[in-house]
């Protein structure tokens, strides 16, 4: 298990990633993802200066970020309410079978 640093250039920024071999995301893809992120919002709004796209981008990936973390609680509560009807179900077919 070795940890290094690995250098990346993301719009004329040399940053440097802790690239470790047990996290479960690679610094790899966390570039390849951002510099993705970057090319779809030059499609959209091409001639925007670094720092603008930079910022962007950065609201983008919150939000995507924010939704999938709304999804996330909602699929809780939903499976919460399930297994509380499932117990409630099997609850009131055991006293209805004791009573028979």
């Amino acid at each position: 298990m070795s940890d290094e640093n690995t250098q990346y250039s993301i719009l004329g920024l040399d940053i440097k990633l802790e690239n470790s071999e047990d996290g479960p995301i690679k610094a790899e893809r966390i570039i390849e993802r951002f510099k993705q992120e970057i090319e779809n919002v030059q499609k959209d709004k091409p001639g925007l200066k670094s720092h603008q796209l930079s910022v962007l981008v950065g609201l983008d990936l919150m939000k995507q970020i924010m939704t999938q973390e709304d999804e996330y609680k909602n699929s809780l509560s939903e499976l919460k309410l399930d297994i509380k009807n499932a117990i409630s179900f099997l609850n009131e077919s055991k006293t209805s079978s004791l009573t028979q």
